[in-house]
């Protein structure tokens, strides 16, 4: 039975809350900020010479939101930046990078996700001796804590692998639980060291983030389990799954914490994911091809009532499931009849006016391999077929092998364009891929991205699987961001390019 104390706090938790994600009632007097400084301690072998701070585009805060980038160059001792908020309560995430556009260990992919309040300062020392980072200033202790939060976050696997060499594979899946149940501990301790200098609702928010991140590091490994047929580890990761995910998740009394935590919505979304490729998959077949998002909205709707946090898992699965069904649209309607006002439902109105027949593309530039910026106007008046794709991605080298012969069917037509997209970071490695044929031809417009998938271009449509095809009219809309896989059904494909010429 809860004590009046306890009722209280939680009261006193969702009003706070409430008053620091209510930046859109006050976007008109100012705008949300926080400042960036970057001190260099040798100054001299500074490796450090970018930092790109990603930031969302709306408050949804997930990994699968569309994003904004900024890149700031570092040029001296002392660096000085501002970095706008979507909301008072947000997520950023800073990459630090080389001359050579590497990741720096300091500021790398798995350490680099701060949640940051409107008008914090982020201000923080970089030493070429050190991997980590000191920080400094009157927030210092709080990205003190979160920094060492994003350095400790791996689950230890070798007791899975040890079991699983045994053939033990009961004992390796429950052996996770206890990685977690560590990782865990590990975590309300480095939590509960800097509780004093953390604001309850953001403490309250890092809680929730940790809980959720480290459930499903987990999870991934009976979903490897599932979607990959590993025969032997089925039956012992089905067990696994029922036991610890198979329920319906308690919503907390604090609803507005779930609905901020950036790795709560994912996480949710991964566990009803994986239940459906168990509870669907089939023995010695990929089961990722027949994956349908009739199935995620089934379970969506079973295991959640209406309401705010239903909305944000139907958002997150538009995002994270591929549009090839055809009647992901509907899907779509109905979840914005369905959802309440607010940045959720905003959110899917415009997933709808960006997949939408007829949407105008959105603007682009790129260099090709000589240097030269390309941009989508100087190339229009064709229907142009563009291909996204990365060096070592083995499916990417079917779609060229494919494409290519295609290309011999409009070679003579001048109202066709081929043009391949590469999210290559470096511009070394894409050159090499160009030269060896393998993944474009030398008769397609080859352009780089150069940002590992995350300029805003790509950010936009959201593209998580590669390759990915686009279609473009001659006006400069969008034909199709999934048209027929012409590896799978090639008269369709072809089909559709001569039906829009």
């Amino acid at each position: 039975m809860k004590t009046s104390k306890t009722i209280k706090r939680q009261i006193w938790l969702v009003f706070l809350l409430t008053m620091a994600l209510s930046a859109k009632a006050h976007q008109n007097e100012s705008q949300s900020f926080a400042t960036l400084s970057i001190i260099i301690k040798d100054q001299v072998q500074n490796r450090l010479k970018f930092i790109e701070a990603t930031i969302e585009k709306s408050d949804v805060n997930s990994s699968l939101t569309p994003t904004t980038t900024l890149r700031f160059e570092i040029n001296r001792q002392l660096n000085y930046f501002k970095i706008p908020l979507p909301a008072q309560l947000s997520y950023v995430r800073l990459l630090g990078l080389d001359d050579k556009n590497q990741p720096v260990p300091q500021l790398e992919y798995s350490r680099n996700l701060f949640l940051v309040a409107d008008k914090d300062s982020l201000k923080f020392e970089f030493s070429n001796s050190s991997n980590d980072l000191k920080f400094k200033g009157k927030d210092a202790a709080k990205y003190t804590c979160e920094y060492r939060l994003n350095c400790n976050d791996g689950i230890n696997n070798k007791s899975f692998n040890y079991y699983s060499n045994l053939k033990q594979y009961d004992a390796a899946f429950e052996s996770l639980i206890v990685q977690r149940d560590s990782l865990n501990r590990l975590h309300s301790a480095v939590i509960n060291h800097y509780a004093e200098y953390l604001d309850p609702v953001e403490l309250k928010v890092l809680e929730t983030d940790c809980m959720a991140n480290n459930n499903k590091m987990i999870l991934g490994f009976p979903y490897s389990a599932f979607a990959n047929h590993l025969e032997e580890q089925y039956p012992a990761a089905l067990r696994f799954y029922n036991k610890h995910f198979g329920q319906r998740e308690a919503e907390s009394e604090n609803i507005s914490i779930l609905l901020c935590s950036y790795e709560f919505g994912d996480y949710l979304l991964f566990k009803e994911r994986t239940g459906v490729i168990a509870a669907n998959a089939k023995t010695g077949e990929s089961f990722f091809k027949d994956f349908k998002f009739s199935f995620m909205n089934s379970v969506i709707n079973r295991d959640f009532a209406s309401g705010s946090l239903k909305d944000k898992l139907k958002l997150l699965a538009f995002w994270d499931v591929d549009q090839h069904q055809d009647d992901y649209i509907n899907f779509l309607d109905e979840a914005i009849q369905g959802a309440k006002p607010g940045s959720f439902k905003n959110s899917m109105v415009a997933i709808k006016k960006l997949k939408g027949f007829g949407a105008q593309i959105k603007g682009f530039q790129f260099l090709d391999q000589n240097g030269q910026l390309v941009d989508l106007k100087s190339i229009s008046g064709k229907l142009i077929v563009l291909d996204f794709w990365f060096s070592g991605c083995h499916g990417c080298l079917q779609m060229a092998e494919k494409l290519k012969s295609i290309m011999k069917k409009y070679k003579d037509n001048p109202e066709v364009l081929f043009a391949s997209l590469s999210i290559d970071r470096s511009r070394e490695v894409w050159i090499h891929s160009l030269k060896s044929e393998l993944y474009s031809s030398p008769d397609e417009l080859n352009l780089l991205e150069g940002k590992n998938g995350q300029s805003q271009f790509i950010r936009a449509y959201n593209i998580q699987e590669y390759p990915t095809l686009f279609l473009i009219s001659k006006k400069g809309t969008l034909i199709s961001a999934n048209p027929p896989d012409p590896r799978i059904d090639e008269n369709a494909f072809l089909k559709m390019i001569d039906n829009n010429l």
